[in-house]
């Protein structure tokens, strides 16, 4: 459930896939409330009137402000199905969703087959993260997995080479040889605040980092992908 004013009228602008848009009866409309309803009759979400003890139990009593909008479950792809091209994006810890998000917007740009999430420890795919795609998930799979370790060793035995982003090391994607960066990638990327984990980044074949000028913080997960998959857009658009 997507709940409140201005949280609603953002999910139904970027398209999250809803169910069921609540409107609680006699509550003070305004243009959000307005454009909400307008968006939900031209998309065909059916839309539904309650009391505003119907809208508490809906949203577990948060501060819905007379409006709920039902979002349906996300569908996660299976591994065949995200590792169809030559590049796919894995998330080690990342629990930010509009992080997760806004990557899936990256990865889609600069040609990625999908994502890969642990079941565990990790965000999944909500209303947030959808928003902050930008649509991109729409079109983008993504498969959750148990183990991210063991689904990296699967694609390691399938041909490909696993690249993991840790702002540790001193290689860069530009340190890579033309011939791993223009096959098949995994590009395997750690949260913000404790980067990759121990055993993933022991399973990478590479880890690169992004030169930056000395003395600044770690970049945000979510820049630091879009900055590594253009740098390998690049590299094969050159190649």
């Amino acid at each position: 459930m997507v709940i409140g004013r201005n949280p609603v009228l953002e999910a139904l602008r970027a398209g999250v896939p809803a169910t069921g848009l609540y409107l609680q009866v006699r509550a003070e409309p305004d243009d959000r409330w307005r454009e909400s309803l307008a968006l939900a009759q031209e998309l065909g979400i059916p839309v539904f009137e309650g009391a505003r003890a119907d809208l508490d139990e809906l949203s577990h009593h948060g501060s819905h402000q007379g409006l709920v909008l039902a979002i349906k479950d996300y569908e996660y792809a299976d591994l065949d199905t995200v590792a169809t091209g030559n590049l796919v994006v894995l998330l080690d810890g990342i629990t930010d969703t509009h992080n997760v998000g806004a990557i899936a917007r990256s990865a889609a740009a600069f040609g990625s087959s999908g994502l890969i999430l642990p079941s565990r420890r990790s965000a999944g795919i909500t209303a947030s993260a959808w928003k902050a795609s930008a649509g991109a998930l729409s079109r983008l799979p993504v498969a959750r997995v148990t183990n991210l370790r063991s689904t990296i060793e699967t694609l390691h035995g399938d041909g490909w080479m696993s690249i993991g982003l840790d702002a540790r090391a001193e290689t860069s994607i530009s340190d890579i040889d033309d011939d791993v960066v223009g096959d098949r990638v995994a590009l395997v990327l750690g949260s913000e605040g404790h980067g990759l984990s121990r055993l993933v980044a022991e399973t990478c074949d590479f880890l690169i980092g992004i030169p930056m000028v000395d003395g600044q913080e770690s970049l945000n997960a979510s820049v630091a992908a879009g900055i590594t998959l253009n740098a390998i857009f690049d590299r094969r658009r050159q190649a």
